[in-house]
């Protein structure tokens, strides 16, 4: 595959476009999880009437319960020797995984992979090794291994990619925002390549690497912006490549053994179509009835129907006004003329509605 900035813009949007389906579906499903699950214009609606935007977030309440479970019943890697002469090592990398989980925050990130593997259906983290800044007993650079999650909607997925743990892709995209500072620092660019860069851009033009998806506005100061860049790193092959807009910040050879990258991929669910999604795929529409019958549930308690006839009443906006108060007196022509409707049995059916769709979602 060509390597050059042009070819992987390409890869990049024909790769995330196949697969657009998918990350649809988990931006949907991380926005009922953070309990945003009334768009702009149903809380527009709710509002006007005077009706709180609640919610029953089944979604967030699964989602704990199962990492509860795998936090104390699988909660530890160990490796395994196969044959006598692995002893050796395999007590020596259990020594360095202990070494490293007790120098790390391991623990919160491994949560945090799982908690995104649950709702996108991919686990995904990044690896690096970097210096601590301590020396053995020897005198030697110690080297620590740094494990960070990876959101799933700041990746993009090769779509030939056939095995659940992407050992077969031919590569993954990811992307960024950085501030100057960082840029400099990572990728060691002076003011003359930053000022090469178009700060704010969003050169992919894709939802999920817009600045305003995942920050309301821009960093502005009392005296001035903080500029920021939008940076993708490529892994193809054995090539790792980070750029912003047309211009490549670095470009390094990977000795990674065949299949192996410094991302980690895993996809909860293998599908006959090019495709993924998390244990909650199926739970999307009960989330909504859910939510819908708490909200109609608010509406029609002590709320009564009233059925008035033609000429019942001399002003039937006057009326209306008069019996939605709470010591309201309205005058009326013809008192056999207007019939008053409990709305309580309909109050029931919508809890009905509510657990139905409850009794789904545990059985899923």
């Amino acid at each position: 595959m060509k390597t050059d900035i042009k070819a992987l813009q390409d890869h990049f949007e024909s790769w995330y476009t196949i697969n657009q389906a998918s990350r649809e579906e988990v931006n949907i499903v991380f926005d009922m999880y953070h309990n945003r699950q009334w768009d702009r214009e149903q809380i527009w609606e709710l509002e006007a009437q005077g009706r709180p935007k609640e919610t029953f977030n089944v979604i967030k309440s699964m989602t704990r319960t199962l990492l509860g479970y795998y936090s104390t019943v699988v909660n530890k890697a160990q490796v395994e020797p196969t044959t006598y002469n692995d002893i050796t090592k395999a007590t020596m990398l259990n020594d360095v995984m202990k070494k490293e989980y007790d120098r790390t925050d391991f623990d919160i990130v491994d949560d945090d992979i799982k908690v995104n593997g649950f709702l996108s259906g991919l686990f995904v983290s990044h690896t690096t090794v970097n210096p601590t800044g301590n020396k053995d007993m020897f005198g030697r650079n110690e080297q620590g291994v740094d494990i960070v999650d990876v959101s799933p909607d700041t990746v993009v997925l090769d779509p030939l990619s056939k095995k659940r743990d992407y050992s077969d892709a031919r590569g993954i995209f990811s992307f960024k925002w950085m501030d100057e500072e960082s840029v400099k620092k990572e990728f060691g660019k002076n003011q003359k390549t930053i000022d090469k860069l178009n700060a704010y851009e969003n050169q992919p033009n894709v939802d999920e690497s817009e600045y305003t998806y995942r920050y309301d506005n821009e960093f502005i100061g009392k005296y001035k912006v903080a500029d920021m860049y939008l940076v993708v790193h490529a892994v193809i092959e054995d090539e790792s490549i980070y750029y912003c807009g047309d211009v490549e910040l670095a470009r390094t050879k990977l000795d990674y053994p065949k299949g192996l990258t410094p991302y980690t991929v895993t996809k909860v669910i293998k599908s006959n179509r090019e495709e993924y999604y998390g244990i909650f795929h199926e739970v999307i529409e009960p989330q909504k009835a859910i939510n819908q019958a708490l909200v109609q549930i608010q509406l029609l308690v002590n709320t009564n129907k009233v059925i008035v006839e033609t000429g019942a009443v001399d002003d039937i906006d006057e009326f209306t006004d008069a019996i939605a108060r709470v010591n309201g007196v309205a005058e009326v022509e013809d008192l056999k003329g207007i019939q008053i409707e409990n709305m309580s049995q309909n109050v029931l059916d919508q809890y009905s509605i509510l657990d139905k769709g409850y009794q789904r979602v545990k059985q899923v």
